[in-house]
C-alpha cells in the first residue's frame, strides 16, 4: 500500500511557514539582520537570519507542497464534474472566512 500522508513533511512545511512569518515580524519591528547593529546584537541578528531565512523557507514550502499535492493527485480517481464542484465548495468554505477576517 502506498503511503499518502507524511507527518514529517507536514511538520517541515509548518516550520517553513513559521519561519516566513517570524522573519517578516522580525523585520517589521526594525530588527532586520545586518541593519547597522554591532557586537552581540549583530551576531544575534545573523543567527536569527540563518535559522529563519524566509527565502529558503518559501522555496522549501513550495517544493514540499508540490510533492504533497502530487502524491495526492497520483492516488485520485478520474476527475468528474461533481468532484470538481465538491472541491470548489470545500475550498470556498475553507478560504472565504479567513479572507473576510483579514479584510
Amino acid at each position: 500500500m502506498k503511503r499518502t500522508f507524511y507527518p514529517e513533511l507536514e511538520s517541515l512545511r509548518g516550520w517553513a511557514a513559521f519561519s516566513v512569518m517570524f522573519a517578516h515580524c522580525y523585520a517589521q519591528f526594525g530588527l532586520a539582520p545586518f541593519s547597522g547593529a554591532s557586537g552581540i546584537s549583530k551576531d544575534i541578528n545573523i543567527v536569527i537570519h540563518l535559522l529563519f531565512d524566509e527565502n529558503a523557507a518559501v522555496m522549501l514550502f513550495f517544493v514540499l507542497s508540490g510533492f504533497v499535492l502530487g502524491v495526492q493527485l497520483d492516488d485520485m480517481a478520474p476527475l468528474t464534474v461533481s468532484r470538481t464542484i465538491g472541491f470548489l465548495v470545500r475550498r470556498a468554505f475553507r478560504i472565504v472566512p479567513a479572507m473576510w477576517l483579514a479584510i
